[in-house]
């Protein structure tokens, strides 16, 4: 009689392979998951960043309309049509683009805020787009922040709100 054990050997082989090409097979899944999910998470996470300069660019010009009328200015002083480039430090001035594109934001690490004067050059660009509307009693402000994610692909956050003249 044989021993029986001889015969399986061959069979102990193959399973092993099998059980180690699915382990394999389950770890690849997971490795390729997490790193399409640490990619999607810049996206997002930069994403929500333009949201808030965008959001901020549109406040900038509300505050320069504010500080016109504290002074007793015109409520649109210093506004005129085209597209500018502001932020919060000096004299919240206008200052009109060169070109198409805005110039890259910088971060600032003493003051933890973005302005075109700071420590880290950032990816993105904010670009304030003024039109007056209703003979000059209406301003449509359109706050674009864009810049280029992972792959060299463009993305833009556009914000954009209507200021009036009520004070008149």
């Amino acid at each position: 009689m044989r021993d029986k054990s001889l015969h399986n050997k061959g069979y102990i082989l193959m399973e092993a392979l099998v059980a180690m090409t699915i382990v394999a097979v389950g770890l690849l899944g997971i490795f390729s998951l997490l790193s399409r999910s640490l990619s999607l998470n810049r996206v997002v996470s930069d994403r929500y960043v333009a949201a808030y300069l965008s959001a901020e660019g549109i406040e900038l010009v509300k505050n320069k309309i504010d500080n016109n009328v504290i002074n007793r200015r015109a409520w649109n002083s210093g506004i005129t049509d085209g597209d500018f480039e502001i932020d919060a430090y000096g004299n919240l001035a206008l200052n009109r683009v060169n070109g198409s594109q805005a110039s890259l934001l910088r971060f600032d690490n003493d003051k933890g805020s973005y302005a075109y004067a700071g420590d880290k050059v950032t990816r993105f660009r904010r670009k304030v787009n003024i039109k007056l509307l209703g003979g000059g009693d209406e301003l449509r402000v359109r706050s674009i922040v864009s810049w280029l994610g992972r792959g060299e692909a463009d993305f833009e956050v556009v914000l954009e709100d209507r200021f009036f003249n009520y004070w008149k």
